[in-house]
């Protein structure tokens, strides 16, 4: 797996940035589906509306614990978010994909 961690990082800055960067990363595979040609069918507007919408509930608590002061309470929520996310996210796409 991920090296997440970062040895000598006490307040969690580093952490948080590569938490931060890695949900944008996540939010621009999620629009990916868009902006690459294959022999799918290209998701409909249900999936690209839920899609935005999840992925700010994804990057709120993301930008969240990279500001604030109390990185414990905020990676618990980024934590959270990320389990809900990602269930969600594909319940939209097979939702949109036979609605």
């Amino acid at each position: 797996g991920f090296k997440l961690h970062h040895f000598g990082d006490e307040n969690g800055y580093l952490l948080s940035r590569k938490s931060l960067i890695y949900s944008f990363i996540l939010t621009a595979f999620v629009f990916s589906p868009f902006f690459i040609e294959s022999s799918q069918k290209v998701p409909g507007s249900l999936y690209l509306v839920f899609a935005s919408l999840l992925s700010v509930y994804l990057i709120m608590p993301a930008f969240s614990f990279f500001t604030n002061e109390n990185r414990d309470k905020s990676a618990r929520r980024l934590f959270f978010v990320t389990i809900i996310y990602l269930p969600l996210l594909l319940a939209t796409l097979v939702i949109d994909r036979y609605l």
